[in-house]
């Protein structure tokens, strides 16, 4: 930051507001490194339409700022409009990442859920790291945004993280600019972050030290568990065991329809399937889609996972709890909605141990809330028994996308033809 006061004729101001999808990704974080590294002054906040930044110094340097701006930010931002404009120096000193009581019209692009980081994956599962077997890990670049949203600008007073105050060692990686947690709105670790718990089918806690590796051990053993996800609960079983998956299916009434089948590495689908470097790249995409890909013959997969299919949809774990529980299984696991055939989708943990009495064995709660506002937009989807991924297939190496996750929506569609201002509403086909 600047050490003395400039003169005007060395001072430059500028006033930045980005319009687009910019919140939720560390572009706050991002924007402060580099005004901070350029030695300049000012704020940068999320406001209703995107981010407003306020940046001064030496001419020179606020030159430089403006020509490094984009290749600075995070991958995943989406900027519609970069408009900068004078600004007159108030004489600042440092620069400091601010919220706004901004109560203008809504315009900003909600922030999308993005898959774990392999950084925070590797923390995960490293024993003896603080986050080690923590599943509510996550950082600047991945973790859950829409799904724990509850109004707009994206600060963490506005999610379901607004209760988990933070502890001391995770207000420092908050504080700290070359952190990678620096402003993680979702940053928490096993003393002040949500936890999880299992419940029995005689709604009898489970009191051990790990609820993961018990939940692990229940589904070696074929039984099935009802995990609270982002979106809502989802059904898990071992996906090598046709009695088990025959279980889940005469239970869940759900006969015939493929099911998605979750594994913990490239590696491990590569053992399930035939993949093509497309494929691949899907697998590994932020958006944690479920790929649809071709089935091995000599793959340790129950038959009844997709009877009459020669192809199984694979997807690798989206957040650290199903990290955890495909680690700690160690095989591949159906993940599929905690719904019965044709009926919404359970949310809360009361609800889903009475809806889903009669098809799991034990239920896996935490006590991070589900925003209602979600639960209705994931109840309509579960309707049509998905898990909440995106669902894409490639064919003719062109990759075609069947269905939309929650991690794609809302979405916004650029084609002249709507014009602007359009809404478009509507199931998928």
């Amino acid at each position: 930051m600047p050490t003395k006061s400039l003169s005007a004729a060395e001072c430059r101001a500028l006033r930045v507001r980005v319009i687009g999808r910019v919140q939720g990704l560390g572009v706050r974080p991002a924007v402060a490194r580099l005004a901070e590294r350029l030695e300049l002054a000012g704020t940068v906040a999320n406001t209703a339409d995107g981010i407003l930044l306020e940046v001064e110094g030496r001419s020179a340097a606020v030159n430089c700022f403006v020509e490094e701006f984009n290749a600075a930010l995070p991958a995943g931002t989406a900027i519609q409009q970069l408009l900068f404009e004078t600004n007159l120096p108030k004489n600042r000193r440092g620069f400091s990442i601010v919220e706004l009581n901004d109560e203008g019209p809504g315009t900003a692009a909600v922030p999308l859920d993005r898959v774990v980081c392999p950084d925070c994956l590797n923390e995960v599962r490293d024993s003896q790291n603080r986050r080690g077997g923590y599943p509510f890990t996550s950082c600047t670049a991945c973790g859950p945004r829409y799904s724990i949203l509850e109004s707009m600008p994206y600060d963490r007073p506005a999610t379901a993280m607004s209760n988990f105050a933070l502890c001391p060692a995770c207000r420092q990686e908050y504080r700290t600019s070359i952190d990678r947690r620096f402003h993680s709105q979702t940053n928490a670790c096993p003393s002040c972050g949500p936890q999880v718990w299992l419940v029995d089918d005689a709604g009898r806690t489970l009191r051990c030290d790990n609820a993961v590796n018990a939940a692990a051990s229940e589904l070696r053993a074929g039984r099935i568990v009802a995990l609270k996800g982002l979106g809502g609960y989802q059904l898990l079983v071992d996906a090598t065991s046709g009695v088990a998956v025959r279980r889940l299916r005469d239970r869940k009434q759900r006969r015939t329809k493929p099911l998605a089948v979750l594994v913990g590495s490239l590696v491990d689908a590569e053992r399930l399937a035939w993949l093509n470097d497309a494929e691949r790249k899907l697998l590994i995409d932020p958006a944690g889609p479920i790929v649809v890909v071709r089935r091995r013959s000599d793959s340790s997969l129950a038959n009844d996972i997709a009877p009459g299919f020669d192809s199984v949809g694979l997807l690798l774990p989206t957040t650290p709890l199903h990290a955890l529980l495909s680690d700690r299984a160690a095989r591949p696991l159906v993940c599929t909605s905690g719904n019965r055939e044709g009926e919404p989708l359970a949310y809360e943990e009361g609800q889903a141990e009475r809806d889903l009495r009669g098809i799991a064995d034990w239920w896996m709660h935490h006590d991070r809330p589900i925003p209602l506002s979600r639960c209705r937009v994931v109840q309509r989807d579960f309707k049509e028994g998905a898990t909440g991924n995106q669902l894409v297939e490639t064919a003719f190496s062109r990759q075609q996308q069947q269905r939309f996750s929650i991690a794609h929506r809302p979405c916004r569609i650029t084609d002249r033809k709507f014009g602007i201002n359009r809404l478009l509403v509507g199931r998928q086909p």
